[in-house]
């Protein structure tokens, strides 16, 4: 969705329901993270399922910050890899895990991509009423880790909240995180990582605590078992 300010400049929007967000496994690189998030900002208020979106490769690089070279070849390999990229998310009902993927259609044309998003997804994308979230897609492709670019989707869905806690086991699946099943490394190499990286560059702060089965925070992890993560967010003031 496109947003504009009073000087008339641009803003991207990304708007997903709540679900898409929290209710899924994300298992898409940085690129891919990207891409649909840039797709997502094409989706104008009123529109339709099954509509027919382009998006300029060149806009794409420049907005999103791709490398530009071999970048035509790879967004036509990306968008193609993308329909075809099955992966799940939880019913309403909480009973079940519904398989997926992001385009039903997906063509490349003269420079440009043609898509249409899949109609397993239409009610979390379109005429969305309430439970939903909406950002500033500079805050996602500013981060660099696909790790960080899911953290901070996440997260700025619970940003109304203030705080959520996570089952631990729940959070590894939901950020494609299952190879990592020693919370030292995970922390080292995503968590550090990504809180770092949102705090410094995204329009929310973030601050986690590991909390036991009990729900008592644990400061030193060595030895200890971890339940689940609590994060608090706080909305910041954007800085260019």
């Amino acid at each position: 969705m496109q947003k504009k300010t009073s000087k008339n400049e641009i803003h991207l929007i990304v708007v997903k329901q709540n679900d898409l967000i929290q209710k899924t496994k994300c298992i898409l690189n940085a690129q891919e993270q990207k891409f649909v998030a840039y797709a997502l900002t094409c989706i104008q208020p009123g529109d339709e399922p099954y509509t027919r979106y382009r998006i300029n490769v060149s806009d794409f690089v420049r907005i999103c910050g791709i490398d530009k070279r071999n970048a035509y070849r790879e967004i036509e390999k990306m968008a193609e890899a993308l329909r075809k990229k099955m992966t799940w998310i939880i019913d309403e009902e909480g009973k079940k895990k519904v398989l997926f993927s992001w385009f039903i259609e997906s063509e490349y044309d003269e420079g440009a991509i043609e898509f249409v998003f899949h109609s397993h997804i239409h009610k979390y994308l379109f005429n969305l009423k309430n439970r939903f979230t909406q950002y500033e897609l500079e805050n996602l492709v500013k981060l660099s880790s696909k790790y960080s670019m899911r953290i901070y989707e996440l997260l700025k869905s619970y940003e109304y909240c203030k705080e959520t806690t996570i089952d631990l086991d729940y959070f590894r699946e939901i950020i494609d995180a299952e190879s990592y099943k020693s919370l030292g490394i995970m922390r080292q190499r995503i968590l550090n990582v990504a809180i770092n990286e949102i705090n410094e560059k995204s329009d929310i702060q973030v601050d986690l605590q590991y909390l036991d089965k009990k729900g008592r925070t644990v400061h030193n992890l060595a030895g200890k078992t971890i339940k689940s993560l609590k994060f608090e967010i706080q909305p910041k003031a954007y800085v260019q």
